[in-house]
């Protein structure tokens, strides 16, 4: 018989990760029950002791976990960004209203420190998903497959510098490198539409490498990062023949079926250090600290920040932003006009009309050359689906030399968008010409 621990609540939401979990609890006769948010928690939860709760009842939430007597948590699994309008709300939810709303504004960061701090608050104590099942976590060196070439590791060098250096920015965990810059860099829509993006932009240069890494001082009891079969499909897809995850921090789900999907499509997995370690090294990060003071400020620093590691030769570079939210991050999309499909599928999420104002957010472009290809009628396009996104403003930030911004043929007509963006109701920001 297992020696006797503090019972394990499993908060679930979608995916197989929460259900493998709770397998390998049971395996260890470590005693849990799981509480699994419907519409997201994977049916293979009806194998475990189980209660399925709808996103808004907070309150039910916390009386199962007491009434099972669960006094440690474990919080994992995926879900999708709610409109609060259309939840069933019951009263813990109203009785902890303003403790969600504080949670819904900012970031990703804030929102998941703002959940380990409520739980913990209401008296539970909340672990790691690698404090409970620790062969879960990423060795160190080869995973799966061959171990990376010359060319590939210094990808992975140019990637955990940039990740390193945009670890204080509510970005994501994963860019796509090559040796000599970034090609794609994580938004709020995570890894899979990342590569998805990459995919149909015609797949990732020759020996670029997808880099997974925990942030320096991220908060990984709820946040680890996490690949799996599936990650490994959508890297092939996107042409890519390698990932690197931080060993330690980085959650490998469903080993064996990520072995055959491997070996399926000729990808390999290596760990690398993390960089959440960094923290120890005189390198520490403050995630509540409000370095920004709006929407656009935090666009312009974020793509300040991603300019500095984009690959030579980036046309432009785009943000959309809304509440401190960094929603959406693109580079070289403008000419193809890929602003205009992200906008329409664009999450409003966390939105209440009566307590909040319909629009929020921005979406800066900043421009590093001119492009003839990008036409006024796809700045129609972007404008139109900016509106339709919920967004409140579009700005500009002009970042060729100065000669190219004074001959001006190809640059844009910033008069002629500034109109049409305020005609729909649209603010409109023209950062004169800055250095790149």
């Amino acid at each position: 018989m297992a020696q006797e621990a503090a019972k394990v609540g499993v908060l679930a939401g979608g995916g197989s990760l929460p259900i493998e979990v709770a397998g390998a609890l049971a395996k260890r006769q470590h005693a849990y029950h799981v509480v699994g948010f419907e519409g997201f928690v994977d049916a293979d939860v009806s194998r475990h002791p189980h209660t399925l709760v709808n996103l808004g009842q907070l309150g039910r939430v916390l009386r199962t976990f007491r009434r099972h007597q669960c006094t440690d948590l474990v919080i994992l699994g995926t879900l999708a960004r709610p409109d609060l309008t259309k939840l069933r709300l019951d009263f813990g939810a109203f009785q902890h209203a303003f403790s969600v709303l504080q949670l819904t504004r900012g970031g990703d960061d804030h929102l998941l420190r703002g959940v380990v701090r409520f739980f913990e608050g209401q008296g539970f104590r909340v672990r790691g998903v690698g404090d409970l099942v620790p062969e879960l976590l990423a060795p160190m060196g080869a995973i799966a497959g061959a171990s990376p070439d010359q060319q590939q590791h210094a990808a992975i060098e140019v990637a955990r510098a940039a990740l390193a250096d945009l670890s204080h920015l509510d970005l994501g965990q994963a860019v796509v490198a090559s040796f000599d810059g970034i090609d794609a860099f994580e938004d709020g829509g995570g890894t899979a539409r990342m590569l998805a993006r990459l995919a149909s932009a015609g797949g990732a240069a020759p020996g670029s490498v997808l880099v997974k890494l925990a942030k320096i001082g991220q908060e990984l009891r709820v946040d680890a990062p996490t690949i799996g079969a599936a990650t490994v499909a959508q890297a092939a897809t996107a042409g890519l023949t390698t990932i690197a995850v931080g060993a330690g921090t980085t959650l490998v789900a469903e080993r064996a079926a990520l072995d055959d999907a491997a070996r399926a499509h000729g990808v390999s997995v290596v760990g690398v250090p993390s960089l959440h370690q960094d923290r120890q090294n005189g390198n520490p990060r403050d995630p509540d600290h409000r370095y920004l003071t709006d929407d656009l400020d935090t666009a312009r620093t974020i793509a300040a920040a991603c300019a500095r590691h984009a690959r030579p030769g980036y046309r432009d570079i785009g943000i959309v932003v809304r509440r401190g939210h960094v929603m959406a991050v693109m580079v070289d999309a403008l000419a193809e006009n890929h602003w205009a499909r992200r906008l329409t599928s664009l999450p409003r999420g966390w939105q209440i009309p009566v307590l909040l104002p319909r629009r929020a957010g921005v979406l800066l472009i900043a421009l590093t050359s001119a492009d003839r290809r990008t036409t006024m009628s796809a700045w129609d396009q972007i404008i139109a689906a900016a509106h339709a996104a919920g967004l409140a403003q579009i700005a500009i930030d002009i970042r060729c030399d100065q000669h190219a911004v004074d001959v001006g043929n190809d640059m844009p007509d910033v008069d002629a968008i500034k109109h049409k963006a305020r005609a729909v109701g649209l603010a409109f920001t023209h950062v004169k010409a800055s250095p790149p």
